[in-house]
């Protein structure tokens, strides 16, 4: 799965995971709280990038703030729904690149393994 960049940034995509696995406790479903023994995010890669006075996340947050009204939660009701509880979460072969001017065409790398 990726989530492309619009088409002035330079860099193909903003996000990219290679396998995203999700493991629920089938018992738990239908009861609270839902019991998600294990998540698994394999080969998340994210490139971070600049371009017209601002950058491809800050970009993807504002549309989505646009999108979902804001962010400000006026439901009464939210949180009224069952408990989520998430066992262990593994994020293997992770990368974050960073693509400035001030890198002067060259890209940052940070590569990651997480363990929760």
């Amino acid at each position: 799965m990726k989530i492309g960049n619009p088409e002035w940034f330079m860099t193909d995509y903003l996000l990219a995971f290679d396998e995203v696995t999700l493991t629920l406790g089938l018992d738990s479903v239908m009861s609270d709280p839902i019991i998600v023994k294990e998540i698994l995010v394999q080969g998340p890669a994210a490139i971070y990038e600049m371009a017209n006075g601002g950058s491809n996340l800050d970009l993807l947050l504002n549309n989505i703030k646009s999108y979902t009204g804001g962010g400000g939660n006026t439901d009464d009701s939210a949180g009224s729904g069952p408990k989520l509880v998430i066992e262990d979460i593994y994020v293997n072969d992770g990368q974050v690149s960073i693509n400035h001017s001030l890198l002067k065409g060259k890209t940052l790398v940070l590569h990651y393994r997480i363990f929760i």
